[in-house]
């Protein structure tokens, strides 16, 4: 069979990733420097002033809207519209069509959506009708990649009549997804492992269709590499978290193209690449701002007391410790961390300090943020063209709204 024809398809996603990679190296000024970690305005302000007064000047539901939206309205400078429109021409995959099989999944058995929260549970649908297309052989199955309680395993079995694997790390899932799938009339094998063991991979065969939704970071690489191996029949992932489970502090791309294409990637540019909060409650957002007023707020302090104007990373922070008064919180992380302090400080006039600090990190935010979709394009891209590399036929495709998950971008690709 041939390769598969069109955009983010076949031969034109070596083409794909170049566009992609010239403009993220054009624009490195842009998206690389962190506005939470400067003190004043990012280094790209000085290039333009005009930019760096209008996003500074925006009112907080303007700075929120843009955070969850790249496109800029039509008052804004000129330079940062041109950006948005390359960016949203760059990154237009095509959407994969539904599987007919697959809109009546839920209906066939009423109990697939059981547990299931009812934004993951319309990502499980949209993904499955985009894997339905590429089933199993008959004699094969379906295995389900970082399996969780194997609600898209379950899903999938149950629209097309075949056997499923669940690979899963947590063994204390096995019991409700063994339960789930025999409501459902599936049948479901449990294998608890770590799918990066050198025998998870023994049910990747070319008989089978791997499935992997929202598997983070290396342990998306680690189906692929094992699919080229395997001689996997087929499979479709979305990829997640691009930056965990990384074994050293940079992406090391998979493909000859990503490799030949020379654009350094840090475990911060992938989390700017996956921060859109469009899914993300109220409350998620509200807690987000307030760590990091938190955060900025003791940072300034840390600066004070040791003279070194640099920002001081002080990794996850505890919910337990997030919740405390201002002045506990410093006095806990300062001493978790053997981090300086000045000898008096008023806390409510830092934590005032702080929660300036992060409304202006986040204007300046916005112009990174225009960057983000090209940056979990490119990962995508560069994934594909490993795939397409090792003479697979392979697509990319969005398989649903970003507005049911931000990560809606699918890689399908099957054996030759």
């Amino acid at each position: 069979m041939a390769d598969p024809a069109g955009p983010w398809a076949g031969a034109d996603l070596p083409q794909r990733l170049a566009a992609l990679t010239d403009f993220l190296r054009a624009h490195r000024p842009l998206w690389e420097p962190r506005p939470f970690t400067y003190t004043g305005p990012p280094p790209w302000a000085a290039d333009h002033p005009r930019l760096a007064a209008w996003v500074t000047a925006l009112p907080d539901d303007a700075v929120e809207a843009l955070e969850t939206s790249a496109a800029p309205p039509d008052d804004a400078p000129a330079a940062l519209r041109a950006w948005a429109a390359e960016a949203a021409r760059l990154t237009d995959v095509p959407v994969a069509a539904a599987a007919p099989s697959a809109t009546g999944a839920a209906a066939l058995h009423r109990h697939l959506a059981r547990f299931v929260p009812g934004r993951k549970w319309a990502q499980i649908q949209a993904f499955a009708a985009t894997a339905l297309p590429a089933p199993p052989s008959p004699a094969g199955r379906w295995v389900d990649w970082c399996a969780g309680k194997g609600h898209l395993g379950r899903t999938l079995g149950a629209a097309s009549g075949h056997p499923v694997t669940l690979l899963e790390l947590q063994p204390a899932y096995a019991a409700e997804a063994e339960a789930l799938a025999a409501r459902a009339e599936v049948a479901l094998r449990y294998v608890p492992t770590d799918v990066r063991a050198p025998d998870a991979a023994a049910p990747l065969n070319p008989e089978a269709t791997a499935v992997a939704l929202h598997a983070c970071g290396a342990l998306t690489d680690t189906l692929l590499t094992q699919a080229v191996s395997r001689d996997l029949g087929a499979l479709v992932v979305a990829p997640c978290c691009h930056e965990r489970h990384r074994p050293g502090p940079c992406y090391e791309p998979l493909s000859r193209a990503g490799r030949a294409a020379d654009l350094p990637l840090t475990l911060d540019h992938l989390r700017l690449a996956t921060a859109e909060t469009t899914c993300a409650p109220a409350r998620e957002r509200r807690a987000r701002r307030h760590e990091r007023a938190y955060r900025l707020a003791f940072d300034r302090l840390v600066r004070q007391a040791s003279g070194r104007d640099a920002y001081t990373p002080l990794g996850p922070l505890p919910r337990a410790e997030l919740a405390l008064p201002f002045a506990a919180f410093c006095e806990r992380v300062a001493a978790r961390l053997a981090l300086p302090l000045p000898a008096r400080f008023d806390p409510d006039r830092a934590l005032a300090h702080g929660d300036a600090a992060q409304r202006t990190a986040r204007a300046y935010g916005v112009v990174r943020a225009v960057f983000r979709r090209p940056l979990e394009a490119w990962t995508v891209a560069e994934r594909a063209c490993f795939l397409y590399e090792a003479a697979r036929r392979t697509r990319v495709l969005v398989f649903c709204d970003r507005s049911v998950t931000p990560r809606n971008l699918a890689l399908a690709s099957t054996a030759a």
